[in-house]
């Protein structure tokens, strides 16, 4: 059985607002650094999966609290269906891919 590699790199976009008031007191939110994290970490996949085939879920950790919106890019041949990553047309086999994910909140 042929059998092929995914990479993950991933990149995280957060953008911040900061708000000053002109008071004595002041309430600080602090947010921990959003992470992806990919389950299975490195999955592997058959040469001969069909269009859909389960790859990876994403998830996220930390952030500031608002929705995840994800983007794929890198090699051909994936999908994002919601927060899974999935075999699309193009999958090449004998190759290992780099896929990028990037996560991103308002």
């Amino acid at each position: 059985m042929k059998t092929k590699t995914l990479t993950y790199a991933a990149l995280i976009g957060v953008s911040c607002q900061v708000a000053f008031a002109a008071s004595l007191s002041a309430k600080v939110h602090v947010h921990h650094p959003l992470a992806i994290v990919f389950t299975p970490l490195d999955p592997t996949i058959d040469c001969g999966a069909p269009v859909g085939t389960f790859v990876t879920t994403i998830s996220t950790t930390g952030g500031n609290g608002n929705p995840v919106a994800y983007t794929l890019s890198g090699a051909t041949g994936y999908a994002l269906s919601g927060a899974t990553i999935v075999v699309d047309v193009g999958m090449s086999c004998g190759v290992d891919d780099i896929v990028t994910i990037t996560a991103t909140q308002p």
